[in-house]
């Protein structure tokens, strides 16, 4: 499988020495990055040990991917781990809703949890914007250019065709019941983490 799109994003969200990053298989993948940190105190990098698993698959409905980043390198580094789910799901106009939630979970205690939360956060919320940038860069290069196949067929003169109606799609206003729903989907996707 190709994975060099997540290999560009990955290495574009200010990590390197990526090892391979492979399919999913059953449903589940692992590699590692290092990933630079700006931290004014601490280390100034971390290794990064991602595991991915498909937890839902249904491109006619949504996809939902579980991933849990370790950093063993950092302080506390084995007493935490981010657990993100990443949802996507068909927007208006042929378009994709991506929805990212992330948490700290804890296996240990620290003092530095506090400041290891906001970092972490922080960290997803770039990574993310990131993620977002590259696959708008991505989908933008791909062109719509189609290859001319030639016929063999004699040469007639063109069908008339009618040109094809044009659609408004309406514009969606944020309702009670649109906010609600919203809100019920980031609940059930905490409840995976």
């Amino acid at each position: 499988k190709d994975t060099s799109y997540i290999k560009r994003i990955t290495e574009n969200q200010n990590n390197f020495d990526l090892s391979e990053i492979p399919g999913f298989s059953n449903n589940k993948r692992e590699f590692t990055y290092t990933k630079r940190l700006n931290n004014s105190i601490g280390p100034k990098q971390t290794k990064c040990l991602i595991t991915e698993t498909i937890e839902h698959m249904d491109i006619n409905n949504y996809i939902m991917v579980k991933q849990v980043t370790k950093t063993p390198d950092v302080p506390s580094g084995n007493s935490f781990a981010v657990h993100s789910c990443i949802y996507m799901s068909w927007g208006p106009g042929n378009s994709t809703l991506l929805t990212v939630v992330s948490k700290v979970v804890w296996s240990g205690k620290s003092f530095l949890k506090g400041a290891i939360e906001k970092g972490s956060i922080d960290g997803q919320k770039g990574s993310v914007s990131i993620l977002i940038k590259e696959l708008k860069d991505i989908i933008s290069s791909a062109g719509t250019t189609k290859k001319k196949i030639k016929s063999k067929k004699s040469k007639k003169a063109p069908k008339a065709t009618e040109p094809a109606p044009v659609v408004e799609s309406p514009e969606e206003e944020a309702t009670e019941e649109t906010q609600e729903s919203e809100s019920s989907l980031v609940s059930s996707i905490m409840d995976k983490l």
